[in-house]
């Protein structure tokens, strides 16, 4: 066991993953599972399955319909009213008081996940408290790639100790993240929790607490989920975005 080495005095950017940190997706997660035919709670259990064997999340939608094309399903989806994209409304209710908070600290914040574009469109056009809006559309690469992290460093200028990350999923968010040289945090476990003793975050109004302090764990830990090639998706790979 090692204390972390980051600077926490150092500490410049809190940013956020968007999907089950700042935004409650279960609506999007359960119009899906309609959408397909499938009782929601089917869906998420093939959802929690698949995640579990450390595939793409997204292979639950091939599980119930193979081939599918979830770009195309979009389109179809809104041209018949059903649109999946973000609605402001659907923000955790402490999201935007963290985010102010954080700034009030003296934090610059920023969200960056596995979404598609028009998400971060609608979070500009919110007026939201963030100097720092990324998508994995936008970038082409998709977490936990080490290549996600280092379009945050590039997009804010900062050095990575000097960035915090914060997620809800240990293999997608904190230790990707952690190897990349940030701080990392997890919010709200949903897939995979910390075999070892790391700070969790509780609630989105103490993050600027809990980053003062550093954590106890195994940081020859953080390579796995960070070198894994991950999973082979064929014609997924392009259109389906992670969490």
């Amino acid at each position: 066991m090692a204390w972390e080495q980051n600077g926490f005095d150092s500490l410049k950017i809190v940013f956020f993953d968007f999907g089950f940190t700042l935004w409650n997706e279960q609506r999007a997660w359960t119009h899906w599972a309609k959408w397909l035919g499938v009782p929601p709670l089917d869906f998420f259990a093939v959802l929690g399955s698949v995640i579990e064997r450390g595939e793409h999340h997204y292979r639950a939608f091939d599980f119930f319909r193979p081939g599918i094309d979830l770009i195309q399903e979009r389109r179809l989806r809104a041209q018949m009213g059903e649109s999946d994209a973000l609605s402001p409304e659907e923000l955790y209710p402490d999201a935007i008081p963290c985010l102010t908070k954080l700034r009030a600290a003296g934090y610059r914040t920023g969200v960056a996940g596995n979404h598609f574009t028009d998400f971060a469109n609608t979070l500009r056009k919110m007026n939201a408290p963030l100097d720092f809006i990324g998508s994995s559309e936008k970038w082409g690469v998709q977490k936990p790639s080490l290549e996600f992290f280092s379009h945050i460093v590039q997009l804010t200028g900062a050095l990575p100790q000097e960035i915090a990350y914060v997620g809800d999923r240990l293999d997608n968010d904190v230790l990707p993240a952690k190897a990349a040289g940030m701080v990392s945090r997890q919010y709200k476990p949903t897939f995979g929790s910390s075999p070892w003793p790391t700070y969790r975050i509780g609630s989105l109004l103490s993050t600027h607490r809990v980053l003062r302090y550093p954590v106890i764990g195994d940081p020859r830990r953080v390579r796995h989920a960070a070198d894994s090639p991950g999973p082979k998706l064929g014609r997924l790979s392009n259109s389906m975005p992670r969490q």
